[in-house]
């Protein structure tokens, strides 16, 4: 199935597709970041490209990981609801980059109330920033860091049915927002040595889902993520099947292999 359709009138104004490596950290050395050159840059495009599109709310969208508490029931998603979640990274040898997110409470308490009869999206309050929402605001730099956003961390085990269920809901409700909201998808396409086959098959077939907006492509991509480690398959599912009845036009601004971790800035021009 090829994503695309008629135009639809939607308070998403932007989308974006972003990695959430530890590399691409501010605050490690010079040696380090060279690595990351490609992936800078291509962040570095997407801003000025955005200069003129300042979002009022970011709503961002990644796997859950390692981030819930223990001991939770399965769940469609969990979205973030403390005020402000703050952030550090000298666990991945960062010492000076430091802040918190800016929650939008009130949208994410509506987004939850909203969603009570058919989804199951619980609150959970976190002590820490998750690393994998915080890293690509970082990346952006300001104001995207500083922002209010809506985070939402997907259940690792959503399949495609309850992705596609949780986007067509997610569509209706977002259509009915009154704000400006700049929709992101993060996560890596692959996480492995470099001259594993699964991440140059990873790799190829990522470049050729985007250049054909191949919604059957990416379901693809999600159900065999765990071959390559690839993270950002479902939260990029979700974000294309929300849009999928939007004009637009996906661009691959950066594709790099950085130390056996597979990072991809794509930009998504809507309507």
């Amino acid at each position: 199935m090829v994503i695309g359709g008629m135009t639809t009138i939607m308070p998403i104004t932007h989308a974006l597709l972003l990695p959430n490596h530890p590399l691409l950290l501010s605050g490690l050395t010079p040696e380090v970041k060279r690595v990351t050159a490609k992936t800078r840059a291509g962040l570095n495009h997407i801003t000025s490209e955005l200069k003129t599109k300042i979002p009022e709310v970011i709503f961002i969208i990644a796997t859950a990981g390692d981030h819930l508490p223990t001991k939770i029931n399965h769940n469609f998603g969990y979205l973030l609801q403390s005020r402000t979640l703050p952030y550090s990274f000298t666990e991945f040898g960062d010492l000076a980059t430091r802040g918190e997110l800016k929650i939008n409470t009130a949208l994410t308490h509506r987004l939850k109330e909203s969603s009570e009869t058919n989804l199951r999206l619980p609150q959970i309050t976190l002590n820490k920033a998750p690393d994998n929402l915080a890293i690509p605001l970082i990346s952006l730099g300001l104001p995207y860091a500083e922002l209010p956003m809506v985070g939402l961390l997907l259940d690792n085990k959503l399949n495609t049915d309850d992705s596609l269920k949780l986007a067509r809901w997610l569509e209706d409700w977002l259509m009915s927002q009154p704000l400006n909201i700049l929709l992101v998808a993060t996560g890596n396409i692959f996480q492995t040595s470099k001259d594993n086959p699964a991440a140059r098959l990873s790799a190829r077939q990522w470049q050729k889902v985007l250049a054909e907006n191949d919604e059957s492509g990416l379901m693809y991509l999600q159900q065999n993520k765990n071959k390559s480690h690839d993270t950002l398959a479902t939260p990029a599912l979700l974000l294309y099947q929300i849009i999928k009845n939007i004009n637009f036009k996906s661009t691959v601004i950066s594709f790099e292999n950085a130390a056996g971790a597979g990072l991809l800035v794509t930009n998504i021009n809507l309507g």
